[in-house]
C-alpha cells in the first residue's frame, strides 16, 4: 500500500549498488493475500530497476525460494493459512535465506505482533499502507546492506581459507619483526602450536638477519629447536595497517628437495656405473634423438665394427642416422626410426626384433626403445641386445606345437590347454564344437566363464590343489553354457603340467548318458506327476499292507519323506494303535464313511479299490483319502448363522417369491409386538404392522420387481397402533435360473437416533454459518483496501496523466467487480433448492454439453476428449442444476492448464450395476494433499482471482440430485472430477 504522506520531490529515485557483475539484478520477493496490493507493491519496486517475484500466502513463498534466493522479501504479517510471522520464522530456518533481509508490513500497529515479528527473524517492519517513497528507499538500503555484508563475508571467508589450506608457512610481522599471527602449516613446520609462536622475534625461528628481509627470497636454516637443520627458503612482503608497518613471511620447507637434488647427483654416477655393467648396447638420446650418453658395451660394439670415433657418437643425431639411411639394412634402420619417433610422440614403449645375418654368421637382434622416466622431457634409451639363442629356441617349439596340434585336433574328446590363470592357450575343434564358439574366439577365454557361479569356486579350488599338490588328475561333473545359451553336461579332467604352470583340461560330452537317463526318469516320474496335483491322499498298498508307493500329498500330510514310509506297514502311520490287529488300512478304518484320525480334529472319507491280478501276482490296494472338514464346518456354519440370527438386535423377515412370510426372529417379535407363529404363512403387507403409507409398500414390491434393493426409513405402525421411524433394507434372492426365490428385510427401529442427528445438524449449521460470514469479512475485505490503496496512490501523485488516472480507475472498478461477483455467487446458495428430479438419458445430455463448450476451449488452445459408453443409460436428475455442477467442474479443470505445453480435457461416462458415474481429467498442474483438505470449505481458492464457491455450490447441486462428487489426483499428472449418480432401471 502508498502511505499518505507522500515525498515533496518525485523525482527523487533510490539507487541499488551493484559492485560486481556477478551479483545481478536484485531480486524482492512481495508475498501478500491481497492480489491487488500485491500487484501495486510489484509495480513500484519495478520501477527502480529490481526484479520482483509475487506469491499470494506463505505456501507459495517457501515454495519460490526453493529455485530462486531473493535478496530482499516483503511480507504481510496477516495471511490464511501459514502467516507471514511464520512464512518469517520459515524462511530463517533455512541456510538459504537465514541472512536475507525481511520486511514486515502489517494494518495492524500494535506492540504484541511486531515483537512476534522481530522474534521471528524480521528485519524491519512497515505499516500498511506504506509511503511509496519511503517503501523504495527502505528497500533500497536494506539490499545494499545486504550485498556489501555478504560481499565482505565471502572477501574474509575467502583469505581465511587461503591461508589456513596453504602448503606454505605464512608468518605476520610487526615493525619490531615479532611473530603476531601465524597460520597451521607454521606451527607444523616449527613443530610448534601457533599461540607458542606469538610474540617471538623472527630471529629466534630463522638464522636470517633482521636488515636482510630485503634481499629474499633466500635460502637459511630453521633456529626453532623443535625444527633444528632444517633448510628453509623465506620470501617477504610489506603492507601497512593503522599507521603501522607490518611484514609477511612465507617460509617454505626445501629440506628434501635439497636431499633430493643430491640423491640425484649420486643416482647419476650410479646409473652411468649400472649401464657399464650390462651386456647390452645402450645409448641415451635426447627429445631431437641426439646421442647424450652411451654404455661401455655400445663403445666396444663400435670400436668391433669399425665405428671407433672420438667420443663413440656422443652429440651424432642417431634418429637422422636411421632416417637416412640406406642399403640393404635400411628397412630396419627406417623402423627403429619410426619407434623413436612413436616414444617422443608418449608411446610408452617400442621393441623391435630384426637379423643381422653375414655369410658366416646367422645372427638375431632386439631392440628396445623407452623413456627413461615417465615424464615428457625425459631422454630415451635406445637399448641393442642380441637374441640369437631364443629366436631359435622359438622356432622349434613352434615345429613342436604345430605337430601336438595335430595330435590333439584327433581326439574325439575336447582338449584344452590353460595357463596359470585358467585362460585357453589350446583348443581342438572337438572343444569348439562342445561350447559352440569357433576356436580361434576360445584362445585368451577363461573356461570358468562357461561354468556357473558355484562351478567357478569349484574349479578354481580343484586347480589350486592340483598346482599344490604336484600331481594327480582332478574329475569334475558340471554342465557348460554354450554361446547360444544352452547347457551341454560334461566331465571336465584336470591334468597339471608342471614345467611352466600350466593345465591340461579334457572335456567328456556327457549329453547321450544324460539323455538316457532323462527318458527312463520321466518314465518314473509321470505317475507322480499326476497324482501329485491331486490334493486328496493316495496311497498304493500291496497284500501285506506295505506303503508302495503315494502321492505328494500324502508325504505333506504326515509331515515326513517318502524314505521314511515307502515299504512301511500303512496303518502304523496312519492309526498306530491298530498296528498290531488290523492288516491293512481298509481294516483299519472300517465301514463308516466318515472318520477322524488319531490326533486329528478333521475328518475324511475314504474310498478303496483293488487292483485285479497282473501275471498271477496280486497288486494290493489304492485307497483315495478326501477331507471333508469343510463340508461339516459348512453345516456347522449354517447352524451358527441361524443362531446368530436368532440373538441380533434388528428384526429380520424372510419371504418366499410371492410375499408370504416364511421366518421371523425374535427382534421382530419385540419390534412389532407381533408373535412369529401369527405370522408364518400371511402375506407380509396384510399384516397389522409394517409401513403406515401403502404407497409404500407399492414402491417396495416394485423395486424387487426390477430386480433392485429397497433401502429406506419410514413411519412404520407396532401391533397396538403406536408408530415408530423404521430404517429397513429390503433385498431380492435369485435362483440360478434367474427367478425371484426369497425376499430378506432387515428393520431396525431409528426414533432416537433420528432426533440425536437432528440435534447435531442444528450445531453444524450454527458452525457453518460462522465459518461463511468469517471469510465474506476476509474475501471482501481484501478488494475494498485495495481500492482504499489505490485511490490514496492515485491521490498522492502531482499533476498525474490520463493514463494513469484511467489505470488507477481501472484497478478500483476491477475490485469493486469483484465483490459485485462474489455477492451474485453468493446468491448461487438459493439457486436450485428444490430441484426437479426427471429421468435424463445421458449420453444425449453429455453430447449437447460438450458442443457448447467445445468452440470455447477451441479458442484457449485446449483440446477436447470425450469416451461414452453408448448402453450409459438414463439418471434422475434435473436439467439445469447438472448442466451448472459440470460447467463448474470444467472451468476448473481449464484454469488449471494454464502454462501446460499440450492442454487436455477429458470426459469419460460409464454405467457400473445401478451407479453412472462422469469423469472430467485434465493434464494441468494436479492437486497436493492440503489442498486436497481444503477443497470443499466456502472461500477457500488456489487462484489469484477465484471466490472459493464454486466447489460448494457443485456439491450442494449433486447432492440434492442423491449423488456423490469427488476429486482425486491422477499418478501421471493433473487431477480427475467423478460425479457419479444413480441410474434408472430399464423398467422404469
Amino acid at each position: 500500500m502508498v502511505s499518505a504522506c507522500a515525498p515533496s520531490n518525485p523525482t527523487v529515485h533510490p539507487v541499488v549498488e551493484t559492485t560486481s557483475a556477478t551479483d545481478g539484478t536484485p531480486v524482492v520477493l512481495v508475498v501478500d493475500d491481497d492480489f491487488q496490493l500485491c500487484e501495486l507493491l510489484g509495480d513500484l519496486l519495478e520501477s527502480d530497476g529490481l526484479e520482483v517475484l509475487r506469491a499470494w500466502d506463505g505456501e507459495e513463498a517457501l515454495r519460490l525460494v526453493e529455485t530462486t534466493t531473493p535478496d530482499l522479501v516483503l511480507l504481510d504479517i496477516r495471511m490464511p493459512r501459514l502467516d507471514g510471522i511464520q512464512t518469517c520464522a520459515a524462511l530463517r530456518m533455512r541456510p538459504e535465506t537465514a541472512d536475507i533481509p525481511i520486511l514486515m508490513l502489517t494494518a495492524d500497529v500494535d506492540e504484541e505482533s511486531i515483537g512476534q515479528a522481530f522474534a521471528a527473524g524480521a528485519t524491519d517492519y512497515m505499516a500498511k499502507p506504506p509511503s511509496p517513497l519511503a517503501l523504495r528507499f527502505r528497500a533500497a538500503g536494506l539490499i545494499n546492506a545486504h550485498r556489501r555484508n555478504r560481499q565482505l563475508r565471502e572477501t574474509e571467508t575467502r583469505l581465511q581459507s587461503v591461508i589456513r589450506h596453504a602448503s606454505d608457512a605464512i608468518l605476520t610481522l610487526d615493525q619490531t619483526l615479532t611473530v603476531v599471527s601465524a597460520n597451521p602449516s607454521a606451527a607444523n613446520l616449527f613443530a610448534a602450536a601457533a599461540e607458542n609462536l606469538l610474540g617471538r622475534p623472527i630471529g629466534e625461528l630463522l638464522a636470517i638477519a633482521p636488515e636482510n628481509l630485503g634481499a629474499l627470497p633466500v635460502e637459511t636454516e630453521s633456529c626453532f629447536p623443535g625444527a633444528p637443520g632444517r633448510m628453509v627458503e623465506v620470501t617477504a612482503g610489506e603492507f601497512h595497517s593503522g599507521g603501522r608497518r607490518f611484514y609477511t613471511l612465507i617460509v617454505r620447507d626445501i629440506t628434501e628437495r635439497k636431499k633430493a637434488e643430491n640423491q640425484l647427483r649420486k643416482w647419476q654416477v650410479m646409473l652411468q656405473s649400472t649401464l657399464d655393467t650390462l651386456s647390452a648396447h645402450i645409448a641415451v638420446l635426447d627429445q631431437n634423438g641426439v646421442i647424450l650418453e652411451v654404455n661401455e658395451a655400445w663403445k666396444r660394439f663400435a670400436r668391433e665394427n669399425g665405428l671407433q670415433t672420438g667420443n663413440f657418437g656422443i652429440g651424432m643425431n642417431y634418429l637422422a642416422l636411421c632416417e637416412q639411411a640406406t642399403g640393404p639394412e635400411s628397412e630396419v634402420a627406417h623402423a627403429l626410426a619410426r619407434g623413436i619417433r612413436q616414444v617422443l610422440a608418449g608411446k610408452a614403449a617400442y621393441t623391435l626384433e630384426y637379423p643381422c645375418h653375414s655369410p658366416w654368421a646367422r645372427r638375431w637382434f632386439i631392440a628396445r626403445v623407452a623413456r627413461s622416466a615417465d615424464l615428457p622431457e625425459a631422454p630415451i634409451v635406445v637399448a641393442h641386445e642380441e637374441s640369437t639363442e631364443q629366436h631359435l629356441a622359438r622356432e622349434q617349439l613352434q615345429q613342436a606345437n604345430q605337430f601336438m596340434r595335430r595330435v590333439i585336433e584327433a581326439i574325439p574328446d575336447g582338449i584344452g590347454v590353460l595357463d596359470a590363470h585358467g585362460r585357453l592357450k589350446l583348443a581342438n575343434r572337438a572343444l569348439s564344437h562342445i561350447l559352440g564358439v569357433p576356436a580361434s574366439e576360445l584362445l585368451r577365454q577363461r573356461v570358468s566363464g562357461f561354468l556357473s557361479r558355484h562351478r567357478r569356486l569349484t574349479l578354481r579350488e580343484a586347480v589350486r590343489r592340483l598346482l599344490h599338490r604336484g600331481g594327480g588328475v582332478e574329475d569334475i561333473e558340471t554342465s557348460v553354457r554354450r554361446k547360444d545359451g544352452c547347457f551341454v553336461p560334461v566331465r571336465l579332467s584336470l591334468v597339471p603340467v608342471m614345467s611352466d604352470q600350466t593345465l591340461v583340461v579334457i572335456v567328456e560330452d556327457l549329453t547321450p548318458q544324460k539323455a538316457m537317463v532323462e527318458v527312463l526318469r520321466r518314465r518314473d516320474e509321470e505317475w507322480s506327476a499326476t497324482v501329485d496335483a491331486i490334493s486328496d491322499l493316495i496311497l498304493l498298498e500291496d497284500p501285506q499292507g506295505r506303503l508302495r508307493r503315494c502321492n505328494q500329498a500324502v508325504v505333506t500330510f504326515l509331515g515326513t519323506t517318502y524314505r521314511d514310509i515307502i515299504g512301511q506297514p500303512t496303518v502304523r502311520h496312519f492309526f498306530p494303535h491298530l498296528a498290531d490287529t488290523a492288516r491293512n488300512l481298509r481294516e483299519a478304518v472300517g465301514d463308516p464313511p466318515e472318520f477322524q484320525l488319531p490326533g486329528h480334529d478333521r475328518w475324511f472319507e475314504m474310498s478303496s479299490y483293488w487292483i485285479p491280478q497282473e501275471r498271477g501276482i496280486g497288486t494290493g490296494w489304492v485307497h483315495v483319502i478326501k477331507d471333508i472338514t469343510a463340508r461339516r464346518q459348512a453345516d456347522s456354519a449354517m447352524r451358527r448363522l441361524t443362531a446368530a440370527i436368532e440373538q441380533i438386535a434388528e428384526a429380520v423377515v424372510m419371504l418366499d417369491g410371492s410375499g408370504y412370510v416364511q421366518y421371523v426372529n425374535p427382534a421382530f417379535e419385540k419390534t412389532t409386538g407381533l408373535v412369529r407363529e401369527s405370522a408364518y404363512g400371511c402375506q407380509f403387507f396384510e399384516l397389522p404392522v409394517g409401513p403406515v403409507q401403502a404407497s409404500l409398500r407399492d414402491e417396495i414390491f416394485r423395486a424387487l420387481q426390477s430386480g433392485r434393493e429397497w433401502h429406506g426409513i419410514y413411519t412404520a405402525r407396532r401391533k397396538d397402533g403406536t408408530t415408530y421411524q423404521e430404517e429397513a433394507s429390503v433385498s431380492p434372492v435369485w435362483d440360478e435360473a434367474g427367478r425371484l426365490q426369497n425376499i430378506v428385510a432387515v428393520c431396525r427401529d431409528v426414533t432416537e437416533q433420528l432426533r440425536y442427528e437432528s440435534i447435531a445438524e442444528a450445531v453444524n449449521v450454527m458452525e457453518t454459518t460462522g465459518y461463511i460470514f468469517s471469510g465474506i469479512r476476509h474475501e471482501m475485505g481484501n478488494p475494498i483496501n485495495s481500492v482504499k490503496t489505490a485511490l490514496t496512490v492515485l491521490k498522492q501523485m502531482e499533476n498525474p496523466s490520463r493514463a494513469t488516472i484511467a489505470k488507477y480507475l481501472d484497478r478500483s472498478l476491477a475490485e469493486i467487480s469483484r465483490v459485485e461477483y462474489l455477492l451474485k455467487t453468493l446468491r448461487s446458495f438459493s439457486l436450485y433448492e428444490t430441484p426437479v428430479l426427471e429421468p435424463l438419458p445421458i449420453v444425449p445430455f453429455l453430447e449437447r454439453f460438450c458442443s457448447l463448450i467445445e468452440e470455447d476451449f477451441a479458442k484457449r488452445g485446449i483440446r477436447l476428449e470425450y469416451r461414452f459408453e453408448k448402453d450409459a443409460g438414463t439418471v434422475r436428475a434435473d436439467q439445469r442444476a447438472l448442466h451448472q455442477a459440470l460447467l463448474n467442474l470444467v472451468t476448473n479443470a481449464a484454469d488449471a492448464l494454464e502454462g501446460c505445453d499440450d492442454p487436455t480435457i477429458t470426459l469419460r461416462v460409464f454405467r457400473r450395476e445401478h451407479l453412472v458415474s462422469i469423469v472430467i481429467a485434465d493434464n494441468g498442474v494436479g492437486l497436493t494433499p492440503q489442498q486436497l483438505d481444503q477443497l470443499f470449505k466456502p472461500f477457500y481458492t488456489s487462484k489469484p482471482h477465484g471466490t472459493g464457491l464454486g466447489l460448494v455450490i457443485t456439491r450442494k447441486l449433486i447432492t440434492k440430485m442423491n449423488g456423490t462428487v469427488e476429486l482425486r489426483p491422477v499418478p501421471t499428472g493433473g487431477c480427475e472430477a467423478i460425479v457419479t449418480l444413480e441410474a434408472v432401471a430399464p423398467k422404469e
